[in-house]
């Protein structure tokens, strides 16, 4: 977003003030989300401190950190962040040549929930033959992992899963979950836990193409002549648009990839591999030539005479990694006027 488009309502460290100019001066900032970053949203600050606020306020890196802007027109946006770790902010004092109280330093903040994955350490948790992913999801996202007070949104429900035995780090446990994730509503099965509007939401990549657009955006060379109100307010300042925009993905797919068959509990072949057609926002996905090696069939060494319900997992990462390819190709980079109202996870159309 272009610098100055947005009022910056709440800057905090503690009960230090940012937006105080008595005090200090912040220089800038920067929030990053990301849609792939289970650990929801992080900053950077960098301090003007020509007081030595940072002494006379005793700021040790414990504290809360507070950050609210908001435009004229499109609403208001608030972040609650601390520090990256539990030692003392390094501002970098011992290597300055000058007045040892006059610092530039920058804070790294992260969220509660990665400040408490460092407190928790790896974690050893067994859960039941039976329970959905979502739901053993949910039990690291609020107690045992990441120890959130945030909601946690589930709008795309898992089929059951085994038994299911957590042992390690809380990302590594989240990885394993989503390569077990099974949704009960889309072929790929690509999960991703993020945060959006101070609550957590778990769902799936097809899902969120399929929610209706909450905001037209337009780039246009007429803005000052007969553009309308809301082209002007929604224009893009500048777009770059991947090259590889809506063709053919290389899929890392392989005809002959081995797999755990969650049934038999052997490795095995899949039966055959069709490079499976998605929608991705309503375009379809380009399907294989005929003679590609992903119609071959492929001998199986599955256990046929085994009764138990299959679990479809190593169908589902089978069409997980070709909308994964599809997904990374067909990407946009833009810069607008600032938006709070704009939440991760949601559609936009897009007027060139």
């Amino acid at each position: 977003m272009i610098a100055g488009d947005v009022s910056v309502d709440t800057l905090r460290v503690g009960n230090l003030d940012l937006t105080n100019p008595t005090d200090v001066h912040y220089i800038g900032f920067d929030i990053f989300e990301d849609l792939f970053q289970p650990y929801g949203p992080s900053a950077i600050i960098r301090v003007d401190d020509f007081s030595d606020a940072l002494g006379r306020y005793n700021i040790n890196g414990k504290e809360k950190i507070k950050i609210s802007i908001s435009t004229e027109k499109n609403g208001a946006a608030s972040f609650d962040l601390r520090c990256d770790t539990n030692r003392n902010i390094v501002d970098g004092s011992d290597r300055d040549t000058g007045a040892l109280k006059y610092k530039v330093y920058d804070i790294h903040c992260i969220s509660p929930e990665q400040l408490n994955a460092q407190a928790v350490g790896n974690i050893d948790k067994s859960y039941s033959d039976g329970m959905t992913v979502h739901a053993i999801m949910t039990d690291l996202v609020k107690n045992v992992g990441f120890v959130s007070d945030k909601p946690f949104i589930c709008d795309d429900p898992t089929r059951p899963t085994r038994a299911y035995k957590a042992i390690g780090h809380p990302i590594k446990i989240y990885s394993e979950l989503n390569d077990l994730a099974v949704s009960l509503g889309f072929k790929s099965s690509l999960y991703t836990l993020f945060v959006s509007d101070q609550k957590y939401k778990y769902c799936t990549i097809e899902k969120l193409c399929t929610m209706f657009s909450k905001f037209n955006y337009y780039q246009t060379t007429t803005l000052g002549t007969g553009a309308t109100e809301e082209q002007k307010q929604y224009s893009i300042t500048d777009i770059n648009v991947n090259l590889s925009f809506y063709t053919t993905p290389r899929a890392k797919l392989n005809s002959r990839i081995k797999t755990y068959d969650l049934t038999t509990g052997k490795m095995c072949f899949p039966f055959s591999i069709n490079m499976p057609e998605f929608i991705h926002l309503n375009n379809p996905y380009a399907k294989p030539l005929e003679k590609s090696p992903y119609n071959q069939i492929i001998p199986t060494l599955h256990d046929r005479t085994n009764t138990k319900n299959p679990t479809d997992v190593a169908t589902a990462r089978l069409n997980r990694e070709a909308y994964y390819a599809h997904f990374v190709q067909n990407y946009a980079e833009m810069t607008i006027l600032g938006n709070p109202n704009i939440k991760l996870g949601d559609v936009i159309n897009i007027y060139l």
